[in-house]
């Protein structure tokens, strides 16, 4: 039997989810690549807040995916709107802590919490949309590439022990 999944905003009841589910992201991200910085206890005890906000924020749409046979909460997504005068465009769409659950992977998912957030870039105007994701993050490479993403720009990192100085 085909598993029926529902593509929501998120509510209030859902912030203990989500900050579940965004706990388990760091994880990944951590397994894929361990110079990836961790959060501090300081951030994980805001992430409830953090969420709570962008519920209440006008240019954010934060999504969850819902098995609706089950009620279970499998997946979630944040997208957000950002001005930067600065730059050409100067408003983007920023995709961020996309999450599906291992076992719901490679169903469609992740495809449909997209779709969901560029809905909302468009209806507000959005063309261009950016993402961050781990190297080594073999899914998220994937997913992305598929999906029509393309690499841009690369952030390195470096333990300053670690950076050879020129010999004078």
């Amino acid at each position: 039997m085909r598993s029926h999944f529902l593509i929501r905003g998120a509510t209030e009841k859902d912030i203990d989810s989500i900050v579940a589910m965004r706990l388990r992201l760091q994880e990944h991200l951590l397994a894929s690549n361990s110079n990836v910085w961790q959060m501090s206890a300081k951030r994980i005890a805001a992430l409830p807040i953090f969420y709570k906000n962008m519920l209440e924020d006008k240019h954010c749409h934060l999504v969850v995916t819902e098995d609706e046979e089950s009620g279970v909460i499998l997946g979630m997504g944040l997208g957000r709107i950002y001005e930067h005068e600065e730059h050409v465009p100067n408003e983007s769409g920023k995709i961020d802590d996309i999450w599906v659950e291992p076992n719901y992977r490679q169903k469609g998912v992740c495809k449909k919490i997209v779709a969901e957030l560029v809905a909302f870039f468009e209806s507000n105007g959005i063309n261009t949309m950016v993402l961050n994701y781990v190297t080594g993050n073999l899914e998220a490479e994937a997913v992305w590439r598929h999906l029509g993403f393309h690499s841009v720009l690369i952030t390195a990192t470096a333990k300053r022990v670690e950076v050879r100085k020129e010999k004078t």
